[in-house]
């Protein structure tokens, strides 16, 4: 390969890319510092509530595509 030539990345995938790497160290970094701040038993009562939510929402969304 010449050594002035060069591959270049569309906008897009840049994007793409930069927004995938800001999302991912989110989803690690969010837990840790939430576990950090309440502690583990409040963390888990707080999974538990979400968890509730989650399952209340799918439910609902089964019941109204069923109609």
């Amino acid at each position: 390969m010449p050594a002035n030539s060069s591959q270049k990345l569309p906008l897009f995938a840049l994007t793409g890319m930069v927004v995938g790497s800001m999302v991912g160290s989110g989803i690690f970094a969010l837990p840790r510092n939430f576990g950090i701040a309440t502690g583990p038993f409040d963390a888990m009562i707080a999974w538990l509530i979400a968890a509730g939510g989650m399952y209340t929402l799918a439910l609902i969304r089964i019941d109204g595509a069923c109609a």
